[in-house]
């Protein structure tokens, strides 16, 4: 992987460079493997199709760099072959930018990002454009309402992933949705007690829909971290580096972790003295899922055990359990109400 990718994009100016800051010998051990092309695997080809858009860089007949935004539904960039990805060129402004460069100087190079996740995907290789209608009818998405010009199809020379270092997150909005979801999809029907009947009545009126997120504060992102995906498998989908917090999410819940001003003299919450939260509870699956937790959470050095397995009342088919994780918060962990 990258052997190609850097020993063609390497200069006799780069290596020296590279020479002079030391780096040069691990560059020099990559090239050496180069053989005619970086083959895609499938991690790179499931990459390109989850993206819905990329940047497309060309060569101008007068040797300028262009880069143009390529966007369309997930999917529409593709493999179609061992080493060749292609898309359908929407009808756009008819400038012809990218389409006559190419035609000219068939070098190509794509960058493709994963905003969320923080992760970057390079590709270089030779583009040629087809105007044959089987083409570019099987690189369309189907119910797309675009107006396709021609396809592009793209031989892969070689490729490089990027470290995730300066990648701010970004979300769509229906990332942003599928994040802040209830669990399910949907939110459980409310009810409330009639207040002369004592009936329960289902609330058609409504003013909220569940949880948003839950925000906590923490003393240590690095060691909330370090708990949440580690031990719980969270992913890390955000944050805000100028009030230092992530934003941690299992797909059903999302945690917006913020980090204390001053964590040396920060005090820890008592429930039983201070106005908020007293605890945050994470749902399980079954009794199976909660075994597992119990299992890998108390592992955890860090971990305080509150209250072992157990029900979650007398005589409930509910059960649960209760730690303080690092840094200080109280967490339970809860099998579905019987």
């Amino acid at each position: 992987m990258a052997q190609v990718y850097l020993h063609t994009m390497f200069g006799n100016g780069a290596r020296a460079m590279q020479e002079a800051a030391g780096s040069r010998a691990s560059y020099a051990r990559m090239e050496a493997n180069a053989g005619a092309a970086d083959m895609l695997t499938d991690r790179e080809a499931d990459f390109i199709a989850a993206r819905d858009s990329f940047y497309m860089a060309s060569v101008s007949e007068d040797g300028w760099p262009y880069v143009q935004h390529r966007g369309g539904p997930a999917g529409f960039l593709r493999r179609i072959g061992d080493n060749r990805i292609g898309f359908a060129d929407y009808r756009g402004n008819r400038q012809y930018l990218s389409a006559s460069n190419l035609a000219a100087d068939d070098r190509v190079s794509l960058f493709l990002m994963d905003y969320p996740n923080r992760r970057r995907l390079k590709l270089i290789g030779h583009a040629h454009g087809s105007d044959d209608p089987a083409t570019i009818a099987a690189l369309m998405t189907p119910g797309y309402g675009a107006e396709p010009e021609r396809a592009f199809l793209i031989d892969v020379v070689g490729f490089d992933w990027n470290c995730p270092q300066h990648i701010t997150p970004r979300f769509t909005q229906k990332e942003i949705e599928r994040l802040t979801a209830p669990p399910g999809g949907r939110a459980r029907p409310a009810s409330r007690t009639h207040c002369r009947t004592g009936r329960i009545e289902i609330m058609k009126d409504k003013l909220t829909r569940g949880v948003h997120h839950v925000g906590l504060t923490v003393p240590d992102l690095d060691q909330a971290r370090a708990f949440f995906c580690g031990v719980l498998g969270f992913d890390e989908v955000g944050g805000v580096p100028d009030y230092p917090s992530i934003f941690l999410s299992d797909g059903a819940i999302l945690l917006t972790l913020w980090r204390a001003a001053d964590p040396l003299s920060a005090r820890a919450f008592d429930r039983r003295a201070n106005i908020g939260l007293h605890h945050l509870s994470l749902a399980v699956a079954d009794d199976a899922a909660l075994d597992t937790a119990w299992e890998k959470v108390r592992a955890h050095p860090e971990v305080v055990v509150d209250a072992p397995p157990g029900p979650i009342r007398a005589g409930s088919a509910t059960r649960h359990f209760l730690v303080f994780i690092p840094g200080g918060i109280r967490l339970e962990f809860a099998t579905p109400f019987s």
